[in-house]
């Protein structure tokens, strides 16, 4: 097992990973770009007990706060929250931070929500979906990197110069941004098939790969739906990854996982 490499990335956003393995934490120490961390990371140790020093844990190298309490809201409560010119609202799960880093955003009574270091942030709530990308889109720009604003069901992913983009709604998508040329697909792209009727088609529809040179990608949502599998590389992917001749790229990965096998 490996670390994963986050050099070369303006931001890196890592979803709420309970359990944080040696070479993920190597990766962090070795980043050099800021990173932003969700609730409950760092909340367990390898046998999922709390860390006697609270979470999150092994993060407090250098993320120096701590959560001394977790309100879990029931369904239809929320708190409000509000900071730096945002607004909105906190749902099912809320962190109490005692930290001495500033806030970005807190609730009414002044209790953190997010807070900023040097090296890295940590979000302790669940925010509105509304909020949460206005959040993410101030970071993004604060970072210098370029963003679009895409549907809820379409998906884009860069390798370097090439871009795929994934079309999951009721509906086809037609690209609104100047690219270059396709390798697959067409500027409209197709909304994505069922797998029953998909073994029926040489062809599967729901993609567009294209040629790009600077698109970013902000997703803020499915950072909340994040999961702390390990993820493996698609056929597609490595496709997309040979077309491009490497990984990397200068804007931001979101659903991080943390190692690779």
């Amino acid at each position: 097992m490996k670390a994963t490499a986050f050099s070369g990335f303006g931001e890196n956003f890592v979803p709420g990973l309970k359990r944080l393995r040696q070479c993920a934490l190597a990766a962090f120490r070795e980043n050099d770009a800021h990173l932003v961390f969700g609730p409950r990371s760092g909340s367990k140790l390898g046998n999922f007990e709390i860390p006697e020093t609270l979470p999150p844990g092994p993060l407090q190298a250098f993320l120096p706060l701590k959560v001394a309490e977790v309100s879990s809201l029931r369904p239809g409560l929320t708190v409000a929250v509000e900071g730096e010119g945002l607004s909105g609202a906190a749902s099912r799960r809320l962190e109490r931070l005692e930290t001495a880093l500033p806030s970005k955003l807190a609730t009414e009574v002044g209790q953190p929500v997010i807070v900023a270091g040097e090296e890295a942030s940590y979000l302790g709530a669940w925010l509105d979906s509304a909020l949460l990308h206005a959040l993410f889109g101030r970071l993004l720009d604060a970072a210098g990197i370029a963003r679009v604003a895409m549907p809820e069901p379409v998906r884009l992913v860069r390798r370097g110069k090439v871009a795929a983009i994934f079309n999951d709604g009721p509906e086809p998508y037609t690209i609104p941004f100047p690219t270059g040329r396709f390798l697959l697909g067409e500027r409209t792209v197709p909304h994505r098939i069922s797998r029953s009727s998909r073994r029926r088609l040489e062809r599967p529809s729901g993609r567009a790969i294209d040629a790009i040179d600077s698109i970013g990608w902000s997703r803020a949502s499915e950072w909340m739906r994040g999961s702390s599998q390990f993820r493996r590389e698609s056929p597609l992917q490595a496709k997309i990854s040979r077309a491009a001749g490497h990984r990397k790229s200068s804007t931001i990965r979101l659903n991080l996982s943390a190692c690779s096998h």
